[in-house]
């Protein structure tokens, strides 16, 4: 192993006292709304109905990440980790808003 990284979500609670009013609900349009209420055919694990339950609310997604790198480089210091996270998340979070299509193919 030369790179470890791990990274938490968080829910965004806007009323953290009560959990079921509406306006801790994400702001979603109408076609992912649909996906998330639709129940496919087929059984699904208790976790997968979790995290698609979780998709009704606002995250503040990979809100911290941490890394491990076995050999120091350029690409390894605290600016530069910042910046590339700072960029994945956006490309991959905010890729409508940013105009960007469904997949992102990677420079060479």
């Amino acid at each position: 192993m030369s790179v470890m990284t791990a990274s938490v979500s968080a829910t965004l609670w806007r009323n953290p006292s009560d959990k079921s009013d509406p306006v801790n609900l994400a702001d979603l349009d109408e076609r992912t709304r649909r996906s998330i209420e639709e129940v496919p055919p087929w059984p699904r694990p208790a976790w997968l109905i979790e995290s698609v339950e979780r998709m009704r609310y606002p995250m503040l997604w990979e809100a911290v990440q941490t890394a491990w790198h076995r050999t120091e480089s350029e690409y390894t210091t605290l600016a530069y980790l910042l910046v590339h996270h700072a960029n994945h998340i956006l490309m991959n979070h905010f890729r409508e808003q940013l105009g960007l299509g469904l997949h992102w193919i990677r420079p060479r």
